[in-house]
């Protein structure tokens, strides 16, 4: 069952596995059965809201993935006492945290942190820890193309964290506050802390770590011109009701800047570094190759990411195909 499959990261895992036999489910089952009929060889459309699950639905199911976003752990709840395996693409850093609180069986796999970040920044990540076990602090920097098209949601998600504090390890951290920075290609890139799920993952996954991650965009004066409006305590202008439709329909409809992104990741004497064009490319990418090794491979009971099932190495051949 893929929940959100006819959206956009969702369509491209429901074509990789049209191989299997797929149950489609959302609020609106005429987008999906258009979808269906267009796209997929054996498929059937269900309606279904995940906060209020009817469980009949997953009678016949054995894996769930879900690209929809969510703040409930009542459907992986369901699908660990159920031993169905599971995969989230969501990105919301207080979601994954709770999932983590969890208790998890040995009878199915539950995936999470499946995209560029999390996904692609906690491969970087452990494999530099990997290469250098001995240095303990990893900062991981993350610039967005400030002219890539994002989806509603996605846009609503990092405008809420500009101005959300948020706590990492016992500590309480103001967004867009501490400030970081590194090169690449000549370019100096400026960054601040952000809430990126990723440092949640791999804070536990690796205690003896200390992972702390920053955003950025392609346009250095943006960043540092959005750092300074935070400074300066306009923050406030998002949480006005007209200040927030401006600011929302301006990132819906980018004129400026390009689809470019960096992932970079250091512990302050190695570097390892991803970056392309088409940040969405790259997040249906990955999220369908990790669908496809969830329901085709045998992978690890309980709570894995995607730094469990793709390698570093596997990052470059990815890369490749891309270009």
């Amino acid at each position: 069952m893929i929940i959100g499959g006819h959206g956009a990261v969702g369509q491209t895992i429901s074509k990789a596995l049209n191989h299997h036999s797929l149950v489609i489910g959302g609020r609106n089952t005429e987008k999906i059965q258009l979808f269906i009929n267009s796209n997929l060889r054996d498929a059937q459309s269900i309606k279904i809201d995940i906060h209020t699950f009817d469980e009949s639905l997953f009678h016949d199911v054995h894996t769930v993935i879900v690209c929809v976003d969510q703040n409930s752990t009542q459907l992986v709840e369901y699908c660990i006492d159920n031993n169905l395996n599971y995969m989230d693409v969501s990105a919301n850093s207080g979601y994954l945290d709770k999932v983590q609180q969890l208790e998890f069986t040995n009878q199915s796999s539950i995936l999470l942190g499946v995209g560029i970040a999390p996904g692609v920044t906690n491969i970087l990540a452990t494999q530099l820890i990997k290469d250098n076990p001995n240095l303990k602090n990893v900062d991981i920097h993350v610039i967005l193309g400030l002219g890539e098209k994002h989806g509603s949601a996605a846009i609503d998600w990092t405008l809420e964290n500009m101005i959300v504090s948020y706590t990492l390890k016992n500590e309480t951290y103001k967004p867009l506050n501490m400030h970081s920075q590194f090169m690449h290609h000549s370019v100096k890139y400026d960054t601040f802390n952000f809430n990126f799920a990723d440092q949640y993952l791999l804070n536990h996954k690796y205690p003896e770590f200390n992972f702390f991650t920053y955003m950025g965009f392609d346009k250095p004066m943006a960043t540092r011109m959005i750092h300074t409006l935070m400074n300066l305590n306009l923050s406030g202008f998002f949480k006005t009701k007209n200040g927030y439709k401006v600011t929302k329909h301006a990132l819906l409809n980018p004129k400026f800047g390009s689809d470019y992104f960096i992932i970079h990741v250091s512990n302050g004497m190695d570097e390892l570094v991803f970056d392309g064009y088409n940040e969405a490319y790259y997040t249906g990418q990955f999220a369908a190759i990790s669908a496809v090794k969830l329901v085709d491979d045998s992978l690890p009971f309980g709570l894995i990411g995607m730094d469990d099932i793709i390698s570093y190495k596997d990052l470059s051949n990815i890369q490749s195909n891309k270009n």
